[in-house]
This record gives structure tokens, sequence and C-alpha cells, in this order.
């Protein structure tokens, strides 16, 4: 929760514009295999676009996961071009 406000905090700095398609690029380390990296990815894009104010249906994008136990976290890029 408290990663999800800063994000939302940090993100509402940057005007997206409806309409047009956003990039998100998404790198999610989860702890263990048990973790399911579908159920991180749509939560994250649910926050992604609850931030940006711009439907999920314009996003698109790549997603990928690893294993790290050591340092579990997720690394989001949003970009829109002009």
């Amino acid at each position: 929760l408290t990663v999800a406000i800063a994000f939302e905090k940090a993100i509402k700095k940057v005007n997206f514009a409806p309409g047009s398609k956003v990039m998100v690029g998404l790198m999610v380390y989860m702890p263990n295999h048990h973790s399911d990296a579908q159920n991180y990815l749509d939560t994250i894009l649910d926050a992604v676009q609850n931030a940006i104010e711009i439907n999920d249906h314009w996003f698109k994008g790549s997603w990928d996961w690893e294993i790290d136990k050591k340092n579990p976290r997720f690394i989001i890029t949003i970009i829109q071009n002009d």
C-alpha cells in the first residue's frame, strides 16, 4: 500500500493525454515460484490506470518476471509519445 501511494503521488506530476496509447513496461522480481506473476501484473496495471487516469485498454507493453529471493520488487516504465 505504501508503494502504491508513493507511486500515485509521483506519477500525478506527469500529464498523460487521454485517447493516446500508453506504453507500460513491467519487470517483476518475485520472492519465489509460489507467487503469481499474473496477479502482480493485474494489481500493478490497476494502480497505473488509477494513477494516470487513463483506461488500461489504451495500454500496450511488455512484462516479464524473475525470482529474486533477496530483493523482490517491480520496475515500471510508463511512456506516452506525442
